[in-house]
């Protein structure tokens, strides 16, 4: 808090990154609401009074610490290119070096963390820290939920093999360029004997959450 109070222009961002991480990972849902079980499990209460009480400048990854915020908070700025306080698909096309291919960003820029602005989708900064949380910790439950909604290409709630194809295809344009790529039937083989689905013929939210991360 002292480091806070020193440069007030980190404040408000500071504020907005820790809010939206702490709700994303001590609430069940997606609607910023806390149960009071959640609230009891989060331990927010000590988290703020250490705030308070320190002096130290914390390097962790907690929800209210400095590294954590500053962290996320450097790669936005890095990304928003013309400073408008949003990211665009054609700016998140350079998040991990192009990590991600044209209907993938699509996909992403359609989930339901992201709001549109004059028609376009467009990633906030509290956007972006739901994003960078669910990308870089795959395994959680809430991770699991956007990454399937983002293959579910038509929000019926199943992904099919024409779903995995139309992601795979536009990754393999790129990739197969500089390597060898395998078949798109082998790669949904290899995923369906991983996932085994209760049903054959689709992968369903409750068969992803079953099944062990990797």
């Amino acid at each position: 808090m002292t480091f806070l109070k020193q440069t007030p222009q980190f404040l408000e961002p500071f504020v907005s990154t820790a809010l939206t991480k702490y709700f994303f990972t001590a609430s069940h849902s997606w609607k910023n609401m806390l149960s009071i079980r959640d609230f009891r499990n989060s331990h927010l209460l000590s988290s703020l009074r250490w705030m308070e009480e320190s002096s130290e400048l914390d390097t962790s990854m907690d929800a209210f610490s400095f590294g954590s915020f500053y962290m996320t908070y450097a790669m936005f700025e890095g990304l928003d290119r013309d400073r408008d306080g949003m990211l665009s698909a054609e700016e998140l096309r350079n998040f991990q070096g192009g990590a991600f291919t044209n209907r993938g960003l699509e996909r992403i820029l359609c989930s339901a963390v992201v709001k549109r602005f004059n028609g376009r989708p467009m990633m906030t900064l509290q956007d972006f820290v739901i994003f960078h949380a669910v990308e870089s910790n795959k395994g959680l439950p809430k991770s699991v939920e956007f990454w399937f909604h983002c293959l579910d290409f038509d929000g019926d709630g199943f992904v099919t093999v024409y779903d995995m194809q139309y992601l795979y295809e536009d990754k393999r344009r790129i990739v197969e360029v500089h390597f060898p790529c395998c078949e798109f039937v082998e790669v949904a083989h290899e995923i369906f004997e991983r996932v085994k689905p209760r049903k054959p013929e689709f992968i369903a939210l409750s068969d992803l959450k079953r099944c062990e991360p990797s």
